[in-house]
């Protein structure tokens, strides 16, 4: 036997070891036998569908939602999750799957209600950030680390007056400065870029300097032509604290919702052992299923979920979900901004609807007495 011969037997023997391996390695199932057996024996298509006829109660406990709203939800996107059957296994029923603003006008309608439930004209929404706690990911070294000295992306979310979230984005890590956070997101370069127009600037009632339309924010927050935020705590005049009361009663709006959203979606409440871009869809989904709820629900924003105002003192009346312990490290706030000079024009605004505040048409009876 020569060199070639050799040289060829040792290439065929190689190229047979390697197909012996690759065999070895296939795939002994598609699927396996005892996940084959769910439509016979998982629990959509046996616990579920017994609640479901039988027990009411204990349906909208296991789902969180009612049997109705569960049919309602699944109309609305069963088209987006179902799958096709194959030869060699059938799809997961779209049952076991289920498991921004965009207009001027819709902004004026936004506003029209904040200034009709909370007094505070040419609000469209409430701004602010949380974040959520995740398992730290392997090789990210200190990308998600955050001031808390845990590991998180950050929800911004903004809320019109009736709880429900008309913006969010997800995903920016949370090592991400305060500032930062807001200029990496969605909205800010559709604001900055005007691809989101803003209603024109208008004067407040009985007015005639003209404001733009704005969103509430606390300090974690730069000031800008579209965002509003109270002056310094320390040492300020009546005027000014008339002002922070009025903001914040009418800021409560998001805290609320991220209070009642850690309150029903337990998995908030703890670090989210999952990789950042699944946290994200989860978050996302979190944020659907609010805003559904909200819109088909009683029970979702029963009384006393919220803050609500004593109808006679005008005190707050904590929501049920500030009565909950917080783990700690978790759903928590962004870290406060440090003090930032603005523009003459930002500071203008500011104290254009301070001084409407003041005024017979914009105060409030009851803001003097939570000044002192």
């Amino acid at each position: 036997m020569d060199s070639r011969q050799a040289l060829a037997l040792i290439i065929a023997h190689n190229i047979v070891q390697k197909w012996k391996i690759k065999e070895k390695r296939k795939r002994k199932c598609w699927v396996r036998k005892w996940v084959d057996r769910r439509s016979d024996l998982g629990a959509a298509s046996n616990l579920v569908n017994e609640l479901r006829l039988e027990d009411a109660q204990q349906f909208k406990n296991f789902i969180r939602m009612s049997a109705v709203q569960f049919e309602m939800l699944l109309d609305l996107i069963k088209h987006q999750i179902v799958k096709q059957d194959t030869q060699l296994r059938e799809a997961i029923p779209v049952h076991d799957r289920l498991m921004c603003p965009s207009s001027t006008e819709e902004l004026k309608k936004y506003a029209d209600q904040f200034a009709l439930k909370w007094q505070f004209p040419h609000c469209f929404g409430a701004i602010d950030g949380k974040h959520i706690t995740i398992v730290a990911p392997q090789n990210s070294g200190s990308l998600y680390y955050n001031y808390k000295n845990t590991h998180s992306i950050v929800l911004m979310g903004v809320a019109d007056a009736n709880y429900k979230l008309i913006y969010v984005d997800v995903g920016c890590n949370g090592r991400i400065s305060d500032g930062g956070v807001f200029n990496n997101c969605s909205l800010h370069d559709a604001l900055e870029s005007k691809q989101l127009t803003l209603p024109e600037p208008e004067a407040l009632p009985q007015r005639y300097l003209p404001v733009p339309y704005i969103m509430v924010a606390d300090d974690a927050f730069a000031m800008t032509s579209y965002i509003l935020k109270p002056y310094g705590f320390r040492n300020q005049p009546a005027p000014n604290r008339i002002f922070n009361y009025r903001l914040s009663r009418a800021r409560r709006i998001i805290e609320n919702v991220f209070g009642i959203m850690s309150s029903k979606f337990r998995v908030l409440r703890k670090p989210i052992h999952l990789v950042p871009h699944k946290v994200k869809y989860v978050t996302l989904a979190i944020c659907a299923l609010h805003n559904f709820l909200i819109s088909t629900s009683n029970y979702y924003l029963c009384p006393g979920s919220v803050d609500l105002e004593n109808p006679i003192t005008r005190e707050i009346i904590n929501g049920e979900w500030r009565n909950e312990l917080q783990p700690e490290g978790t759903l928590f706030p962004l870290e406060r901004g440090r003090q930032r000079n603005y523009s003459i024009s930002q500071k203008d605004v500011r104290d254009e609807f301070r001084e409407y505040f003041m005024t017979t048409a914009g105060e409030v009876q009851w803001q003097y007495q939570f000044i002192s």
